[in-house]
């Protein structure tokens, strides 16, 4: 048996791909994503949750292509990049971020997934995380359930791109988000960067001004741009993209 340790392909012309032929495998590195059309097979990861990958990416497959992804399955890894996103119609499973609060990852991709994959996000069960890059949105509504808790991401100082667009979330919801990370702001260690939660999210609650401690959504969204009382002016916000 050969022991693959790092595994990379895209973009191929055909052929078939099932995760039950290489349950064996111990790979650090796995990339499968767009493959083209006609492209066949099955991506279970009860198959492979012996695994431990570094770096996982699974996305962007055809139509046709099948299988089951369950968070459960993967509870004992613990990857740096984790990508699963933009799967088919008809692609299946359940990601519950209580399965997964013991992860670490820098980046951490969870998006774009069709109607029918399950599960629930509480941003309780990953305020320990410290990830540079974060997105999860577009997530299918009717199956898929966010829970904004108080100081989830108040921790997140170390986070460069925060993407949570396009998963109706409400006012109260999106007013925590941004008071989290206004939260965490005296201590940030990130430069720069994108925070996303428009798309068809609620609007924040308040006017957007300075103030001094923001207490609106709106507010937080200033001070998280433009740091008007020069709490950390070194480390704003570039962009804070909210509904309007």
């Amino acid at each position: 048996m050969v022991n693959v340790t790092d595994f990379r392909i895209n973009s191929l012309k055909a052929g078939t791909f099932n995760s039950s032929d290489i349950s064996a495998w111990r790979p650090s590195t796995f990339y499968l994503y767009s493959m083209p059309a006609g492209y066949t097979g099955t991506f279970d990861s009860a198959d492979v949750s012996a695994w431990r990958p570094s770096t996982f990416l699974l996305y962007s497959m055809p139509a046709g292509y099948a299988g089951t992804f369950d968070s459960a399955d993967v509870s004992a890894w613990r990857p740096s990049n984790f990508y699963l996103r933009s799967m088919p119609a008809g692609y299946a499973g359940t990601f519950n971020s209580s399965d997964i609060s013991a992860w670490r990852p820098s980046d951490f991709y969870l998006y774009s997934m069709p109607a029918g994959y399950a599960g629930t996000f509480d941003s309780s069960d990953v305020s320990a995380w410290r990830p540079l890059n974060f997105f999860l949105y577009s997530m299918p509504i009717a199956t898929f359930t966010v829970t904004i808790a108080a100081s989830g991401f108040a921790a997140w100082i170390t986070t460069a791109t925060f993407q949570m667009r396009d998963n109706s979330l409400s006012q109260a919801q999106v007013n925590q988000i941004l008071a989290d990370f206004w939260a965490g702001f005296a201590t940030r260690t990130a430069v720069g960067g994108t925070i996303n939660i428009g798309g068809s999210n609620a609007a924040p609650s308040g006017i957007y001004q300075p103030a001094n401690p923001p207490t609106t959504g709106l507010e937080y969204r200033y001070e998280l741009l433009n740091d008007s009382q020069n709490i950390n002016p070194t480390k704003k916000w570039a962009t804070v993209t909210v509904t309007a």
